[in-house]
């Protein structure tokens, strides 16, 4: 939990390095909360935040479960929102600890754009003409998707560079 907070206290913090401990210990928490906020709505009837009621639930408890679900959707997108700006900082701060420039991470956000833009507008297109979706840029979309992720997850992962780098100290040193 001391890696949560720490990245809490950081939040706007997009200088220095943090270590791997630090990313994976402060995603982990994220998980582990947004695991107990799923389990929280689905044990108290609200079924699975943004999936909606459950058809087979008796009518005299739809309407508590459907404000149950929109309740634990809504608290869902506020957590999300509040950690949006910690989350960017950390990584940004993690890949100076590898070596490479935050910048790194908006051309790693700009390829996904991109992928999910060419995978939707090919969706979009096929069913306004009403012909099969054209596969090929389908294909290649994914596979850059799946290389990109497959390198950025290598990045986070790698072991951080020894000693100072030009981002800052190695925060191992401090511990």
């Amino acid at each position: 939990m001391k890696w949560f907070i720490k990245c809490l206290r950081q939040y706007f913090d997009f200088k220095g390095r943090a270590r791997r401990k630090e990313y994976w210990m402060f995603y982990l928490w994220i998980l582990i909360i947004e695991a107990v906020i799923f389990l929280v709505s689905f044990l108290l009837g609200g079924g699975l935040p943004g999936v909606g009621a459950d058809p087979g639930m008796p009518p005299e408890l739809m309407p508590r479960s459907v404000g149950m679900g929109m309740f634990f959707t809504g608290l869902l997108t506020l957590y999300g929102l509040a950690l949006f700006i910690p989350q960017l900082a950390v990584t940004v701060r993690r890949l100076h600890d590898t070596g490479k420039s935050g910048w790194w991470l908006l051309g790693y956000s700009i390829v996904i754009i991109c992928a999910a833009t060419v995978l939707s507008l090919s969706a979009v297109k096929a069913t306004m003409d009403g012909n099969e979706l054209v596969e090929w840029p389908i294909w290649v979309s994914l596979v850059l998707l799946l290389v990109i992720s497959i390198w950025f997850l290598v990045l986070m992962v790698k072991k951080g560079d020894a000693g100072r780098n030009k981002y800052g100290e190695d925060p191992k040193d401090a511990f």
